[in-house]
């Protein structure tokens, strides 16, 4: 029996979505759904800072960029 290779490890870093991620969550938002959230959507649950809590998660390999979120 042959074993393959590990994939290689991804490091993510996850943290508090900002106000100014909401152009990258945005482009995934639109490749993701048919029915995306909106730009005023995802504003108003950032400012609902009682019963929202959004993240984002980064990785190196993009610079920081981000790579995916939880709404």
């Amino acid at each position: 029996m042959r074993r393959h290779a590990s994939p290689a490890r991804l490091e993510v870093q996850i943290d508090p979505m900002q106000l100014d991620d909401i152009a990258a969550v945005l482009a995934i938002e639109h490749d993701a759904f048919t029915m995306p959230w909106t730009e005023a959507m995802f504003r108003s649950e950032l400012l609902n800072e009682r019963t929202s809590r959004m993240l984002v998660a980064r990785t190196e390999v993009a610079a920081g960029a981000v790579v995916g979120y939880l709404a």
